[in-house]
Parts: structure tokens; sequence; C-alpha cells
């Protein structure tokens, strides 16, 4: 019998399992797919992830493929156009998630890749996980499968979140895209909470891709016929002009992004388990789930290590055992998401007035993106300054469409 068996082998799982395996437990670590593996995503990690992962002795140079200092950030239907210092390291997710992985192994802990996972529940106080490899039993779960699902639900966990997706590919670094940034292309239709991003993978190579709410996507697929045709008009609309881009969109990939919408501690914890990373639903306004990833990774194995040597893996003991830490470290900072996601689909040509007006607003919003600054500090210092913009506030939404 394992100690942990852990489901997925992304950062959330590798960095779980790192952490127990250090610890001297017995840990399995699950993934369905084949390292080293595609991972749809944009491959930011922010100056935050990199701490985190310096702090546990987990980064390397060796997965980073470029480093950027600062980013730009176009207000598009607003015409506004700002470079804000949001730096952070720039990975290809298939070499990240490899090391991590293989970092987790060294550590001891046992990895299977290409073992789906199929149903997990509780008997007799032990956890049995049914598998495409057989079925394995273990003390303790932690949920890591990259999205809120059965498996987490079917052990009493219930994240609360809101489906938003992404859509993205690889091309070449278009012309007129300087590689020393990432971009975000802001306000791209009328009342839509979202973006489209070019974050450049060294000089030649970028990756594309486009996130909103999943009602958004429906929306733009019945105007434009297709993701591919929407994601093509928006490139049209910003100037980004990349040859062959009708091939490229062929790689076009998704994948689902929960969205974080107020979880309490008690709704990530299932008997004998707990959920970390997307499983939990801890993806922040800008659809940004490494850093949350990594934070609750490390909350929930270093709590479960207690536990474990205590024998007590009662939900009741495990959300004790974990709120503190979990609220500061993640979801107090995680609350401001839903009050960030309506002023910015709301609010864009204020907000973007506001930046162009005062510098301190800037450097904020820039290191909210690079999630260097605790979003409830972003929230006390930005919330005064917009008041100032109430009524500009009032009038952009009295005009605005309803999407």
């Amino acid at each position: 019998m394992y100690d942990v068996v852990v489901t997925g082998g992304g950062p959330a799982g590798s960095v779980s399992s790192y952490i127990l395996a250090r610890e001297g437990f017995r840990v399995l670590m699950l993934e369905k797919g084949k390292y080293p593996r595609r991972k749809p995503c944009g491959g930011g990690v922010s100056r935050r992830s990199e701490s985190l992962l310096r702090d546990l002795g987990l980064f390397s140079e060796d997965f980073v493929s470029h480093r950027v200092e600062e980013s730009v950030m176009v207000f598009h239907r607003a015409g506004k156009r700002f470079v804000i210092g949001a730096g952070g390291v720039l990975v290809h997710r298939e070499v990240f998630d490899h090391y991590l992985a293989g970092r987790a192994e060294n550590a001891g802990a046992e990895v299977r890749d290409g073992v789906r996972v199929l149903d997990v529940h509780v008997k007799n106080g032990v956890v049995k996980i049914y598998s495409s490899s057989g079925v394995f039993e273990a003390r303790a779960a932690i949920i890591a499968s990259g999205q809120p699902d059965r498996l987490a639900s079917s052990l009493g966990a219930r994240p609360v979140f809101k489906k938003a997706v992404a859509y993205e590919f690889d091309a070449p670094v278009a012309e007129g895209i300087d590689p020393s940034y990432t971009y975000f292309y802001m306000n791209l239709e009328p009342n839509m909470m979202g973006y489209f991003w070019v974050f450049p993978k060294g000089r030649d190579v970028a990756n594309y891709g486009v996130g909103t709410w999943s009602w958004t996507a429906k929306e733009m697929v019945r105007r434009h016929g297709s993701i591919g045709s929407w994601i093509s008009s928006i490139m049209g609309k910003l100037g980004i002009d990349l040859p062959g881009l009708h091939e490229y969109l062929k790689r076009l990939e998704g994948h689902i992004v929960p969205v974080y919408w107020g979880s309490r501690p008690a709704d990530l914890v299932g008997d004998r388990s707990i959920a970390v990373g997307d499983a939990a639903g801890l993806v922040d306004f800008k659809g940004e789930g490494i850093c949350s990833a990594i934070a609750s990774a490390k909350v929930s194995a270093k709590a479960l290590s207690t536990l474990l040597e205590e024998g007590e893996l009662s939900k009741k003991r495990i959300v004790d055992a974990v709120s503190e830490m979990l609220r500061r470290e993640v979801l107090d900072e995680l609350r401001v998401t839903p009050i960030f996601e309506m002023s910015l689909r709301r609010f864009p040509e204020t907000i973007s007035r506001l930046m162009e007006h005062d510098k301190t607003a800037r450097e904020v919003i820039g290191r909210l993106i690079e999630h260097s600054i605790d979003g409830r500090e972003a929230f006390r210092i930005l919330v005064p300054k917009l008041l100032r913009y109430f009524g500009s506030a009032v009038r952009e939404y009295l005009r605005q469409g309803i999407l």
C-alpha cells in the first residue's frame, strides 16, 4: 500500500509528489499522458512561481526557454498601449512538466505515465484508485488531474469555479513582435473578459492564444464559424501578420480553465484527500494557474505529511490542518478574482485611462500580471484610484452592449 497516490502529473501533482517523497513517504504519481507530453498552455511562469520553485529547490534554467522583464498591454478598442513591468519566465510545458516529474521521481516517488485514472473511492479507511493499469491502494490521495472532475467530487470535494476556455498554438514570431516582451491584448470585443496573447519562447518561436469565458467562446463561434476563424479575425484587427496562419491554426489546441469563484478550504477537501491546482479550481482572473498549483501543492503536501505521521486523515482533520495556510498562501488572494474580472470586462476604457494618467496604477497592474503583489494589496491601492474615474465608469457601463 502507498502512503499517497497523486492523480495527475502536472506542476501541482509533481510538486506534491516531490515534497512527500522527500519526506520519506511512499508516493505513486499517475499521469495519463506519456512524458514529455504537450500541455495546452501559454507557458508563462510568474515571478512568484519562480520564487516558490526556488524555495523548494525545484527551479532550473534547464526548463527556461526565454525570459522577459516587461510586457506590452494593449486595450484594443480604447486605442491604448502600455509597457508595464510584468516579467517572468517562459517555458514549453512538455519540458517544464517532464523536468518536475523527474525531480519527483528522483526524490523517491514512483511515477507512472500513460496511466489513466478511471475512478477513486474510500473503503474501510483505504483509498482505492481504479486505473487503466489496475487498482492501487493508498492511505490518502491528492487530486491533481488538471480540472475539477468526478475524481475529487467522488471523495467529497466541491470546488467553486467558473468555466473559462483557452485556445493556443505555437508559430514563428510575427513581424512587429519584439521578443523582449510578452503581449496582452485586452478589450477585443464589447463586454468581453479575456485577452489575446503572444508569448515569445525565444527569438524565433512564440505561443499565440486567446482565453475567455466559455459562453463568449460559443458566441464567437456563432459569429465567426470556428475558434480558428475568430483568432484569425483577432490577429487581423491587431495587425499581427503571420504568414501561413491557416496552417498553424491546424495545430490549435484548447482546454478548460477553471477560474476560482469563492471556494473555501473545506470545498477542496474530501475523505482522505485534497484537490490542488486546476483540479481545485485555483486559477486567477488572468487564467494563470501555475502559481496557485505550486502554492496549493506545497501547502497540501506539507499538511498531509504531518497527518500521515499522526494517522488521522478524516476530512475534518485535513480541513483543520490546511485552512490557515491555504487561505494565506492561495485563497485570500484569489478572492479578488471576481472583482478584477468584472472591472476589466465592464470598464476597460476607464482602466486604460487610469493607467495612462497614473504611474502607480501601471506598476501595480504589471505586478498583478507577474504575480509579485498580493491581490488584496493591489485591490487596496487601485480601488481609491478607480473611484476618481467613477463618472467615466458609469458612462462606459451605460453605453456598452451585453455580449
